[in-house]
């Protein structure tokens, strides 16, 4: 097997890993394409290798009758991201809500030194509330409008 589908084949892997039905979806060819914009844009903000980011669709968030998108990195550890509505050069590192323990923004990640100090802010990281993501259990103190 050549380098690059030996490359091709571990990313098919990391991807049914995060999203075992992905290749069944009928996606949209616009959808596809801002997933695999927003994919290439994580993996330069962070200094990944593009293969190691898993673009798919959130099953936990919708805008509308679209469902989100949730970017997975594969690195020595999972590491989970949306995009911030309307850019691609903000992400939300998810992570458990302390009220919850739903998989919420955690973080907002705009370049690779805040997903360091989130990462070295303590044990536990210090929490900021998301209160618009939908992910929160009913009743969270976490969650809801303000």
């Amino acid at each position: 097997m050549t380098p690059l589908a030996q490359r091709a084949t571990r990313a098919l892997h990391l991807a049914r890993a995060a999203d075992p039905d992905h290749t069944d979806r009928d996606t949209s060819q616009p959808t596809r394409r801002l997933r695999a914009h927003q994919a290439r844009e994580l993996a330069a903000l962070l200094g990944v290798d593009p293969g190691h980011v898993i673009a798919t669709a959130d099953p936990n968030r919708a805008y509308g009758s679209y469902p989100g998108h949730l970017l997975t990195i594969t690195d020595t550890t999972t590491y989970r991201f949306i995009p911030e509505l309307g850019t691609d050069t903000v992400f939300y590192l998810l992570g458990p809500c302390p009220g919850c323990g739903a998989e919420v923004p955690v973080a907002d990640i705009a370049q690779l030194a805040d997903l360091g100090h989130h990462l070295t802010a303590g044990s536990p990281a210090p929490f900021h509330a998301q209160r618009w993501d939908t992910n929160h259990q009913p009743r969270c103190p976490h969650g809801g409008t303000d």
